[in-house]
């Protein structure tokens, strides 16, 4: 398991590594002896955006790991449980919706059509009567 160790010494310097913990093997800092002042462990998780289809991959060429797509050299034991996959989403273009205006034969009222990705929806009262939710505007305009 990988840890962020962060050690800051009595004159101001200050140290942040990856290491390698297993559970057999403390970890162990003399503060006294080192002059450290404080120091800090924590879990550590290799962060990786990845768009959708693309895959994590660590790949090893002698002592050096590297962490694919992202190009990151890691720490030689890290190993696949070391990494936080946040998948990123694909941002959609919103479509704008078409608009047709029809004018009633009746009352002179006009009555409005919007489609979108190919989908009607009339204000008209006969979009509400019809079971199927089209009126006449809404077929005239699928006909074409």
């Amino acid at each position: 398991m990988l840890k962020r160790q962060i050690i800051i010494y009595d004159d101001g310097r200050k140290e942040d590594n990856i290491i390698f913990v297993d559970g057999s093997s403390p970890t162990t800092i003399h503060p006294q002896q080192d002059n450290i002042k404080h120091s800090f462990l924590t879990t550590f998780k290799y962060k990786v955006k990845l768009n959708e289809g693309e895959a994590v991959a660590l790949v090893r060429f002698s002592d050096d790991v590297t962490l694919y797509p992202s190009n990151i050299k890691v720490h030689p034991k890290t190993t696949m449980d070391d990494i936080e996959v946040v998948r990123v989403e694909k941002k959609v273009k919103k479509q704008e919706p078409s608009i047709y205006k029809f004018e009633s034969s009746s009352s002179g009222s006009i009555y409005t059509v919007r489609e979108v990705a190919g989908k009607f929806k009339c204000n008209c009262p006969g979009s509400y009567r019809a079971k199927d939710r089209k009126c006449k505007h809404i077929k005239e305009l699928e006909s074409k």
